[in-house]
């Protein structure tokens, strides 16, 4: 346990440094909840970069670190480049959360790659049943994409 803690807050510190070095935004992948909490209560040396925690809507429980570069803030940084919403919708049946979580991680993605899943959006009209968040680049050609959850689709 101690070891896997190292090994993430080597990873962490490491993506600090490449942002500070590089002066890009980098970003960790979606972390649990306790490697969260990890990083909240670690004092890394984050050097000139920013820490921002975002799962791509707020009271997400999954989140990624993104670290921002010393001329970059928070509130001018839009996730959305990097966290994409998808849809995905169920022909037949009222599938649940494991249910979803099972299809997606039988595709091939892993589980760090996949946000939170969100049944409950399906009744503000946003989607059908699941609604995901996912870095955009590893998002599979079956599944469609939300471009804005402000609008109703």
């Amino acid at each position: 346990m101690i070891m896997e803690q190292n090994d993430f807050l080597k990873r962490i510190s490491d993506l600090a440094q490449r942002c500070e070095r590089n002066g890009y935004v980098t970003s960790s992948l979606f972390l649990t909840p306790a490697e969260t909490y990890l990083l909240e209560i670690t004092k890394l040396d984050l050097g000139d970069t920013s820490l921002l925690l975002s799962g791509g809507i707020e009271g997400c429980e999954r989140r990624v670190a993104f670290f921002l570069p010393y001329y970059q803030d928070a509130e001018n940084f839009d996730v959305s480049d990097t966290i994409k919403a998808i849809r995905i919708k169920a022909f037949f049946g009222s599938p649940g959360h494991r249910d979803y979580l099972g299809a997606i991680l039988g595709l091939g993605i892993e589980r760090d790659r996949i946000g939170d899943i969100l049944l409950f959006m399906a009744d503000r009209g946003y989607c059908d049943h699941g609604l995901g968040w996912y870095p955009y680049f590893r998002m599979h050609k079956r599944i469609f994409l939300i471009n804005d959850l402000t609008e109703k689709q």
